[in-house]
């Protein structure tokens, strides 16, 4: 048990948010110490944390875009979050949701200029 005080400094440190560094101090607990896997463990949790915050940050600066109707800039900055993260499916939520906003606010442009949409092209691949 002398690893104990590793393992609660590392803790101390992620409740202060500081997951990175809270990796680096757990990861002192060599294979084969009794508190090996949970200090592994612990590890996993704080770098899906990471992606957590990365991932939030993300989604909050498109979410930023798109509540000023930037939609499809909104669309671009969700599209950063790859598959397999934790907000993955959040961030093809908001992409599908904006998409059909997007295509809203065309289809009333178009409307009112009595010009059809389907030959303006915006440069932007809109099939999320």
């Amino acid at each position: 048990m002398e690893d104990q005080p590793i393992l609660d400094e590392a803790r101390s440190i992620a409740s202060q948010g500081r997951y990175s560094q809270a990796i680096v101090v757990a990861s002192r607990i060599q294979s084969g110490r009794d508190l090996h896997d949970e200090a592994r463990s612990e590890i996993r949790r704080w770098r899906y944390q990471i992606l957590v915050a990365q991932d939030r940050s993300i989604l909050r600066q498109a979410r930023a875009l798109a509540s000023v109707d930037s939609l499809t800039m909104a669309i671009d900055k969700a599209s950063q979050i790859p598959p397999g993260r934790p907000l993955y499916g959040e961030a093809q939520a908001s992409i599908a949701e904006w998409a059909v906003r997007r295509q809203e606010i065309w289809n009333m442009w178009a409307g009112e200029s009595g010009e059809s949409y389907g030959g303006y092209d915006d440069g932007y691949d809109d099939s999320y």
